[in-house]
């Protein structure tokens, strides 16, 4: 077994890590990109986002989701995104983690709160 090491530092918030095509890719809050890290420790700015991109998956096609705000983005050429879902309809609180099952169905769930800066009330 090989000792650890670090792959990537100076980040800003790293959040949500999966490992997709030979890839680390994960969540930057505070710099609001999406990262992929190769095994080399190689890495790249995937996307910017707008807002928060609290998490990621991907649909059996291949296109990166993006839960961003009280919106779902995907992938599309050259890096940009647009919008997959409006949650906003559904709830306005920021929505958080996603799961994308083999068929496609896509799971969201919501904090329930304003984030950052709301009030939390616990229990309720």
């Amino acid at each position: 077994m090989t000792e650890p090491r670090v792959l990537v530092d100076n980040l800003a918030f790293p959040e949500s890590p999966r490992w997709h095509r030979n890839q680390l890719w994960f969540c930057d809050w505070g710099a609001r990109e999406i990262i992929g890290v190769d095994v080399q420790g190689q890495g790249k700015v995937v996307v910017r986002v707008e807002s928060f991109p609290f998490s990621i998956d991907w649909l059996p096609d291949g296109h990166l989701l993006v839960v961003s705000g009280t919106t779902l983005r995907q992938s599309a050429p050259g890096g940009s995104l647009s919008t997959y879902a409006d949650l906003e309809r559904l709830d306005g609180h920021s929505w958080n983690d996603i799961v994308v099952d083999g068929r496609g169905n896509v799971y969201v769930n919501n904090i329930g709160f304003d984030f950052p800066g709301g009030e939390v009330t616990p229990g309720i």
